[in-house]
């Protein structure tokens, strides 16, 4: 009989050592080598902490079926182990190679499963809701375990169709890799899955305006395209992330964690100091307003003038090195220094 799972990971350890470290290594006499990791956290809004990675974001059989037999009733929990969870590190070596710039259809698929399945993996969407537990709690004392039964039934297979039609919407978009590049690192959190409509507010998981953020290492983010760019080519690029566009991501991770965010010990300082500034209201007249403003107009210029005459034409130099030359924010992006070298700017 195969060992029975009692602490469960909605955010599995293969994902959270990275954002850990490694504590110790020992190889078994059968050769099995086992590694212990652990991890710096932020636990509803106490202070850094160290705990180990076994230790943090999981629910005691969070994932068993509750009316199947106990050869089954520990389905889902093996199944995300085999078909999710063991590709973490590869997908992980894969985005942070930078000479890696092609996507295979099979690496896309790995990719592709383990950012979707942090989302719905989660208790919010597995474990039964308190409006459930009211319904449960008025009930006889002799009908409250099979409805609750019920409820985390459905829950458990909602959220599996609710995976998989995910994944079939986004399989063939373009996904980008994010480099960060400024003086922090990313941080991650419990409900890990950044979901933006074209405002930049959540409106429904399924829109296919969407834009999904997943912050992957402390130096790589993944970011899947929405549904309404071509999918005839599935494109695959790389883009560097500068300060301000890290901090939006790490923001968001505090916004929409339930209780932990983690991170290097570093990288949690770092946002801890540096967020308040970022968190004021800011005018529409502030200097880092107005710059990031600006780079996006003068990109947003540049490209149309691109594709209108081709990347190499006096005109797109033109356009470019006006925009290099009279906003600051435009040359320091380290995306634009990237382009000028390869266009021979």
């Amino acid at each position: 009989m195969s060992q029975i799972i009692k602490n469960q990971h909605y955010i599995p350890r293969s994902y959270l050592k990275n954002f850990g470290y490694l504590v110790s290594e020992y190889t078994r006499p059968s050769g099995k080598v086992d590694k212990k990791y652990s991890i710096h956290n932020i636990e509803k809004g106490g202070d850094i902490k160290v705990n180990s990675t076994k230790k943090v974001c999981k629910m005691e059989y969070l994932y068993d079926l509750p009316f199947a037999d106990e050869q089954h009733r520990q389905f889902i929990e093996k199944a995300y182990d085999k078909e999710v969870d063991r590709h973490f590190a590869e997908v992980t070596e894969f985005i942070s190679d930078e000479s890696n710039k092609i996507l295979s259809d099979e690496m896309r698929e790995k990719l592709l499963k383990c950012t979707l399945s942090l989302y719905f993996r989660t208790p919010k969407h597995v474990a039964i809701s308190d409006k459930e537990k009211m319904i449960v709690g008025r009930l006889p004392s002799a009908k409250k375990q099979h409805m609750t039964n019920l409820f985390k039934t459905k829950r458990l297979e909602a959220h599996l169709e609710n995976f998989k039609k995910l994944y079939e919407q986004k399989k063939s978009n373009g996904i980008c890799v994010n480099r960060a590049v400024g003086d922090w690192d990313f941080i991650s959190g419990d409900n890990p899955v950044i979901i933006r409509s074209p405002s930049g507010q959540f409106v429904d998981v399924f829109s296919p305006d969407n834009i999904i953020h997943v912050p992957f290492s402390p130096k790589f983010c993944i970011t899947i395209m929405p549904d309404t760019e071509t999918k005839e080519v599935p494109t695959f690029t790389r883009y560097d992330y500068p300060n301000h566009h890290i901090m939006t991501i790490n923001y968001d991770i505090e916004e929409h964690h339930e209780q932990y965010i983690f991170g290097s010990e570093q990288a949690l300082n770092d946002y801890v100091n540096a967020s308040p500034a970022y968190k004021a209201p800011a005018s529409e007249n502030d200097p880092r307003v107005l710059a990031i403003k600006n780079t996006v107009l003068g990109m947003q210029h540049f490209t149309k003038v691109l594709e209108q005459y081709g990347p190499f034409s006096k005109e797109s130099r033109a356009v470019f090195l006006y925009y290099w030359h009279s906003i600051p924010a435009f040359k320091e992006d380290p995306n634009n220094i990237k382009l000028k070298k390869q266009l021979g700017y």
